[in-house]
């Protein structure tokens, strides 16, 4: 026989079971139930009320909490690997070093948490809001974060590799130190996103809205930017190395000293663009590109490389759409 008891010690629930594995508790009211370091393997906990309840050290590896109430639940060291948790309302919840690992959290709001040394490697976060949360150096590998809310968010030294971000809104997060490489933020929002010395290399930002950026000394190197819109951002020492910038708007961006060797330019727009000490040794250019006024790019050692047909027909002045 198990007994789940409250947190005062009252009996809340009852079960001729041995364990609780593979449990079905589905819709059960567990409020303030005490599970700390509880086996809970499997369980089915879908739609139930956890609403204060205490799983710090809890093994909920698969479980299936789908719609559950985990408001101002305690859930330091839990593991919650593979779990299910569409849905699940996590308002006020303690989620220091708490294993997500390929947990599925789509839609879940996640909003002003403190997530220090929790793990989100292969998470899937679509469609979740983790507005103004803090993931600080977490390791979010392989995560789906698509059309996710992560404005305002803490992301120090965040580990994103292989990330898929996908329509992802970041405005005003803190991306400093990032390591982003070989990231999809295709269609991404950052405008006055902070992303000093983060990492991009090989990451497709395609369309993504950059605006405002502060990006001192970030790595995009071979990234996809490709009708990116970076009105106004600051690239200073920049490293874009290689990188597609085709019919990317630039406009009174700030790339002093940013380095754009063998960078496509084709149908850029640089007008009144900083562009001081930037190194510009073999990047191409299309008649459609704009440079400022000082810019002349066959005696900087640009080469000259028509659009294709089908971008020739786009106007270089044309901006993605923005949110």
């Amino acid at each position: 026989m198990v007994d789940i008891r409250d947190t005062h010690g009252k009996i809340i629930y009852r079960d001729e079971t041995e364990n609780l594995v593979r449990a079905d508790l589905e819709k059960s009211n567990l409020q303030d139930a005490y599970l700390r370091s509880a086996v809970l393997y499997r369980v089915n906990l879908k739609g139930a009320n956890l609403c204060g309840a205490d799983l710090r050290g809890a093994n909920l590896t698969g479980a299936n909490l789908e719609g559950a109430d985990l408001s101002k639940t305690t859930l330091i060291g839990a593991n919650l690997t593979g779990a299910n948790l569409k849905n699940a309302v996590f308002k006020r919840a303690d989620c220091n070093s708490v294993l997500f690992s390929g947990a599925d959290m789509t839609g879940c709001d996640l909003s002003d948490i403190d997530f220090t040394g929790s793990n989100f490697e292969g998470s899937n976060l679509t469609n979740a809001r983790l507005i103004r949360c803090n993931l600080e150096n977490l390791v979010m590998h392989h995560a789906k974060l698509v059309s996710a809310d992560l404005s305002e968010a803490r992301m120090i030294g965040v580990k994103l590799q292989k990330a898929i971000l996908l329509d992802a809104s970041l405005e005003k997060a803190d991306l400093e130190s990032a390591h982003m490489m070989h990231c999809n933020l295709s269609g991404a929002y950052l405008k006055e996103a902070i992303m000093r010395g983060a990492l991009l290399r090989g990451a497709n930002l395609e369309g993504a809205n950059l605006e405002k950026a502060i990006m001192h000394n970030v790595a995009l190197d071979e990234a996809n930017l490709t009708r990116a819109r970076l009105v106004k951002a600051s690239l200073v020492r920049a490293s874009l190395v290689s990188a597609n910038l085709s019919q990317a708007n630039l406009k009174e961006a700030v790339l002093d000293a940013a380095e754009l060797n063998f960078a496509n330019l084709q149908g850029a727009n640089f007008q009144l663009t900083e562009l001081t000490g930037a190194k510009l040794k073999s990047a191409r250019f299309s008649s459609e590109t704009a440079f400022p006024d000082y810019i002349v790019p066959e005696r900087i050692g640009l080469v000259y490389t028509a659009l294709p047909t089908s971008q020739e027909e786009t106007s270089p002045d044309a901006e993605p759409d923005t949110k």
